[in-house]
């Protein structure tokens, strides 16, 4: 028999509490540093003005106020710097910072004398794989009960699901948020499959039952029809990806096919009683035969076939 694909796709949502724990940056290093001119001209520095570290990558601040050098050699002022993003790492020690990132940078000089400080980073918490996982595992056990349900409903009453677990096809959609790493107490996950099981056709079932049967009918006899059944006696098994197997029985009451040719000449002249007891003999009859004579009274059938009326019920 040919076994046939049914699938549907479906799509879950759900959510957990994150497990994770992560370190985010939380408030800005912050500190002072000193100009210096190097030159005989007046410079001008605006605020906002970079400067960094010589580390590899640098660490950066911006000034947070204009700075004015008179035009003497080595003529100072001090300026308040903030790191330009917040955390931990750019708290650095005295005489870390000494670069300008801007043309005028030639004619100057940056120092820290003091440490810059202030940085720091605070803990959140976030998802991780395992939480990915968990959530994945989670919904995906509420989607192949509800794909078995659905297509077990949308199949005929004959029809045989061969496997009451659902294989999936296709992952369309898998949607986290938020990723692995960012802050959040809780992760989402969107998750649409494709499934797919193997199953049956009952008219399939039941042209095999039938054929098997047919080809066993003894001769004389012929089927009632609607008296045809077939039964599963087990599960079926897969042997592959493509083959299954089980055991049914079929079951189809048959009759014994009567007819009036041949018989009739065994029976003529004779009295109702030896009549009915050849008849009995003659076929498997469920019920004793009903002869009735007319006149009532006479005592033996006719003795020529044609005054008898032979019915078969």
């Amino acid at each position: 028999m040919p076994i046939y694909q049914e699938s549907i796709t479906l799509e879950g949502r759900g959510s957990l509490t994150t497990t994770g724990e992560i370190e985010i940056s939380d408030r800005y290093a912050r500190g002072e540093v000193i100009f210096t001119n190097l030159t005989d001209d007046p410079i001008t520095l605006p605020q906002g003005l970079i400067i960094a570290t010589l580390d590899e990558p640098p660490l950066r601040y911006l000034t947070l106020e204009d700075v004015f050098l008179e035009g003497q050699l080595n003529y100072s002022s001090t300026a308040r710097i903030q790191a330009v993003t917040p955390g931990i790492d750019h708290n650095v020690p005295s005489f870390s910072i000494s670069a300008i990132e801007d043309p005028q940078g030639l004619n100057l000089q940056v120092v820290n004398l003091q440490p810059i400080i202030g940085g720091s980073y605070i803990t959140a918490n976030s998802p991780t794989e395992d939480d990915q996982r968990r959530l994945f595992d989670q919904i995906l056990e509420d989607l192949l009960e509800s794909a078995l349900a659905e297509i077990s409903d949308s199949l005929g009453e004959e029809d045989i699901l061969l496997s009451k677990t659902m294989e999936v096809i296709e992952i369309q959609q898998e949607s986290y948020t938020p990723a692995v790493g960012e802050p959040s107490d809780e992760i989402s996950l969107i998750l649409r499959i494709e499934f797919a099981s193997f199953v049956v056709r009952g008219s399939d079932l039941d042209t095999l039952g039938r054929q098997v049967l047919q080809a066993n009918i003894p001769v004389g006899y012929r089927t009632i029809e609607d008296t045809f059944q077939v039964q599963n006696l087990n599960s079926p098994i897969f042997t592959n990806q493509t083959t299954a197997t089980w055991d049914l029985m079929a079951f189809w009451d048959i009759v014994q096919v009567l007819e009036s040719d041949g018989v009739l000449d065994r029976i003529l002249g004779k009295d109702p009683r030896e009549a009915k007891e050849i008849l009995q003999n003659y076929y498997d009859l469920e019920f004793e035969p009903d002869i009735q004579l007319v006149p009532e009274w006479w005592p033996f059938l006719p003795m020529v076939p044609f005054n008898i009326n032979f019915t078969i019920n």
